[in-house]
C-alpha cells in the first residue's frame, strides 16, 4: 500500500516529497495501531483470567 503510494502520487502531479511524508505517517500510525492493540488485548486477558480465578476461588469455598 506505501508503495502504491509513493509511486502514484508523483504521477499525480505532486512532489515525491510529500508522498514520503504521507508514507512515513502511514506508516507510523499502522505501527502504533498494532501496538495499541496488542495493549488492549494483554489488558482484556488479564482481566478475563482474573474472573476466572476469582470463581474458581469461590467454588474451592462453596
Amino acid at each position: 500500500m506505501l508503495v502504491v503510494l509513493v509511486v502514484a502520487y508523483p504521477l499525480m502531479g505532486k512532489p515525491l516529497g510529500d508522498a514520503l511524508i504521507l508514507a512515513g505517517v502511514a506508516l507510523v500510525g499502522a505501527v502504533l495501531g498494532v501496538c495499541l492493540r496488542e495493549v488492549f488485548r494483554g489488558r482484556s486477558r488479564r482481566r478475563a483470567r482474573e474472573a476466572r480465578s476469582a470463581r474458581h476461588e469461590a467454588e474451592q469455598h462453596d
